[in-house]
Parts: C-alpha cells; sequence; structure tokens
C-alpha cells in the first residue's frame, strides 16, 4: 500500500531513523524545503479520508473516462467538466490505485488512450493527495512508487485556483515545482532538459488520471453512476498505528 509507505518513510526520515539506501534523496539531497514538504504531506496523509481502489473499481472508474472523452472533445472541454460540479467527502482526500492494473485493464479493452500502444503501460502505485483546506486553491499532489522502486517525492504538484464564487476553475491551473527534487536529479547528473521532460510527464500523468477520484466521488453520491461498492475496514493495525 502506497499511503502506508509514505508516512513510514517520511515519518522514518523526520524522525531521523532512515537509511541512505531505502531514502536517497533524503541524505543526497538534504534541504529545508524538503524536510517542509515532507512535514506537510505527513500531516495531510494523517488527515486523510482514505480511498483504496482494486484492480476492477479503479478500471470501472476509468471506462466513464472512456466515456465521455469523445463528448467532451466535441465540446471543447476537459472530461472532468462533463462530470460537473463534484464535491470532495473530506477536507483531505487520498485515492490510490494499482497503475500497472489499469494499465492491463486500458489495453484489453482498447481504450482510445491505449490506441498507438503495442502492450499494457503503467507500473506500481499510483496515490493522489487532494487537499482543499486552502480558501485560494485545490493542492493536488501525485505521488507515482513504480515496480521495484522506493518512493521517491513527486516533481511537482498542481494548483487549481478559485474563482471569487468559489468554485474550481480548472482552467487556471499553477505548476508548483519542487525544488529538492530538482536539485536531487541536478546532483544525480540530469540535465535540465531532462528534468523538464520528467517534470512534463508528472504533469500530464496527474491531470489525465485525476479523473479517476472524481469519477469515483461522483459514483458515490450519485445513484445514475452506481456500481462502485465501497467496504470501510481499518487502514491500520494497532501496531500499525503506533508505528505510524
Amino acid at each position: 500500500m502506497l499511503y502506508k509507505s509514505l508516512i513510514s518513510s517520511y515519518g522514518s526520515s523526520l524522525a531521523g531513523k532512515s537509511a541512505p539506501k531505502d531514502d536517497l534523496i533524503w541524505h543526497f539531497a538534504p534541504s529545508d524545503d524538503l524536510r517542509q514538504f515532507r512535514v506537510y504531506a505527513l500531516d495531510a496523509l494523517q488527515q486523510a479520508k482514505v480511498f483504496l481502489l482494486d484492480h476492477l473499481a479503479a478500471a470501472y472508474t476509468d471506462t466513464l473516462h472512456d466515456a465521455v472523452s469523445k463528448q467532451a472533445e466535441e465540446a471543447g472541454l476537459p472530461a472532468m467538466a462533463i462530470l460537473g460540479e463534484v464535491r470532495l467527502p473530506a477536507p483531505v482526500v487520498w485515492v490510490e490505485f494499482d497503475d500497472r492494473e489499469l494499465g492491463v485493464a486500458r489495453f484489453e479493452r482498447a481504450s482510445p488512450v491505449t490506441k498507438h500502444d503495442d502492450k499494457p503501460l503503467g507500473t506500481g502505485l499510483r496515490g493522489y493527495l487532494l487537499d482543499d483546506r486552502n480558501e485560494s486553491h485545490l493542492r493536488i499532489t501525485m505521488f507515482h512508487r513504480r515496480e521495484n522502486s522506493r518512493v521517491v517525492d513527486p516533481i511537482c504538484a498542481l494548483l487549481v485556483k478559485r474563482m471569487p464564487t468559489g468554485q474550481l476553475n480548472y482552467n487556471d491551473v499553477e505548476v508548483e515545482l519542487s525544488r529538492p527534487v530538482v536539485d536531487f536529479r541536478v546532483r544525480s547528473g540530469d540535465t535540465m532538459e531532462m528534468i523538464h521532460g520528467r517534470r512534463t510527464v508528472h504533469q500530464v500523468e496527474t491531470g489525465y488520471d485525476l479523473f479517476i477520484p472524481y469519477a469515483l466521488f461522483a459514483m458515490l453520491v450519485s445513484p445514475d453512476l452506481g456500481g462502485i461498492i465501497p467496504t470501510e475496514t481499518a487502514t491500520f493495525t494497532v501496531k500499525d498505528t503506533k508505528t505510524a
């Protein structure tokens, strides 16, 4: 579970108990900015309402994306606009799914997004931290732990600005670059062109799959979009809670 891994990794680093092999960026490129981000992320994760999607639920919400994409394209709107005003179920929300399984499901059903692919794309676990506590914007941070790799801090986050009415304006989005991650990439030998490419990929992936948590929230409250059956369960055991 990516949610648990983040809390464990960030908690260990802030407590001075992480090892270089488990948290390279923290030991190779430490900074006050990185510490502040992890303090923020750890606090937000602990306050978040958590949704863990199995591969069937993630694929099902994604089929709605396919269904509305053509309609959205003809109307000149982002696919999320077709969903209308969707309220988050809590001030801070975490939505996690298996990116590899989603890639397989997309390829097998011949989703339009895979029309140029010769094999399934997608790897590891992906999680969205949606923080709606700020009056001026919604902060969207997407974490992606690829298979056979450790947790890596995201290179950027998206800030969706609010209109004077308080509604979110998805046409007014600021990309907030992570200076600590950029510094880490520079020290690792990346060129600025490579770093720009990483940021662009992360930004595009964040924006495209943002439809999944919003489709989930819409389905949970709309009988017309049903099919998702939530089951409440404890995220942590007693031992996990003490560790966290």
